[in-house]
């Protein structure tokens, strides 16, 4: 199977930890109780938009952009891509990214139609490799006249986990109403920083400013925020943007910005993954990932997007936290989607590759709901 040498590594590393899964405290039936989300469910019913393509059989990551007129992009990292109708991960290529488009709101009765690059020698990446690099996707916005897509390239190492972080690209795309496969990607000439950052790993707006939150990586996940002028942006410049560094908006300097992510401890902070959204009430809510391999889904509120951001309060277990073996990650919310008033997904996968490869009721993204 092409690739798999790389595989489980890489969602270590979106893990930030190679140990053992540690398993947090179970949520129980109270989960959320306090929280600004609570009363979280497993959504079954939308679970089938990704799980009836015939070739694509399985990827993490699952970040959403709302691309209007009822179409939601999806972005996908590491991805099985079936070679026959047999749909088995046993017999397929092994591609870094993936993307598809839904056509309607309400993931429980909308459709989903998955693209991928198809060259002579079978499937490939969405978005191609750098030489030896790869990409995953982070998040993204659609603005007027682009959509802006943040993504993390990856380099292979013979040191730690064999791979790490070493840059976030940004790429326009000018005609997204367009079908994926006549989509024109651009660089979007994003500057280069001192301080090792996923930048990008949440993206939101409050209309005036686009906001990308990234954590430290390689490090231990502290989360930064940074901010650009949304017409700047839509104009096609990525080049002028402001960090939130010592209270105040401000360049990019040799020093990391500030922290704007209380935590008691490292395992408090997010994966590379996570999501922010404006809430209704003029508050802003993050989704994400805490602790390690048999996860819980937490969310903080904050009052803007530099915060100051409350600790992370479980909202939800996932029921496969407590499966031996079980990788439980990337959880974010998805705030254009309709059907239930709060929406996340989460992901899962396995320690043991043979049990990811055989066992289909893993590694495709699973949804939540709550109030």
């Amino acid at each position: 199977m092409e690739g798999l040498r790389f595989f489980r590594w890489p969602l270590l590393l979106l893990l930030g930890c190679s140990q053992t899964p540690t398993p947090q405290p179970d949520a129980g039936a109270d989960a959320g109780t306090g929280c600004a989300v609570t009363n979280m469910q497993s959504w079954p019913e939308a679970d089938a938009l990704f799980q009836n393509d015939p070739a694509w059989i399985g990827s993490d990551a699952a970040y959403s952009v709302d691309l209007g007129a009822a179409r939601v992009l999806w972005l996908f990292g590491d991805t099985f891509i079936a070679k026959d109708a047999s749909r088995s991960r046993s017999n397929a290529w092994f591609i870094r990214n993936s993307v598809a488009i839904q056509a309607g709101y309400d993931p429980s009765s909308a459709t989903a139609t998955f693209a991928w690059q198809t060259g002579s020698s079978g499937a490939s990446s969405f978005f191609p490799e750098s030489g030896a690099n790869w990409f995953w996707p982070l998040g993204g916005i659609r603005l007027p006249t682009r959509l802006v897509l943040f993504l993390l390239e990856e380099e292979a190492t013979t040191t730690g986990l064999g791979f790490q972080a070493v840059s976030t690209k940004v790429v326009f795309i000018t005609n997204a109403d367009a079908d994926p496969s006549s989509w024109v990607v651009t660089d979007g000439n994003l500057p280069t920083f001192s301080f090792p950052i996923a930048f990008g790993a949440a993206v939101a707006s409050d209309g005036t400013f686009v906001y990308a939150f990234g954590d430290e990586e390689p490090g231990d996940h502290s989360v930064y925020v940074a901010r650009f002028d949304a017409a700047t942006l839509d104009s096609g410049d990525a080049s002028q943007v402001s960090f939130w560094t010592n209270g105040a908006w401000a360049p990019p300097t040799s020093s990391p910005p500030d922290v704007i992510f209380p935590s008691s401890s490292s395992l408090d902070n997010p994966p590379t993954e996570l999501s922010v959204q404006a809430r209704a009430d003029g508050g802003w809510l993050a989704v994400h990932s805490v602790g390690y391999g048999a996860t819980s889904i937490a969310v903080r509120t904050a009052p803007a997007p530099q915060g100051l951001w409350s600790g992370p309060c479980v909202a939800f277990t996932p029921p496969e936290s407590g499966m031996p073996n079980v990788l439980v990650y990337a959880a974010k919310g998805h705030p254009e989607l309709t059907g239930a008033p709060f929406i996340a997904t989460y992901a899962t996968n396995s320690t043991d590759l043979s049990t990811l490869v055989s066992d289909m009721s893993l590694y495709f993204p699973r949804f939540v709901t709550g109030n």
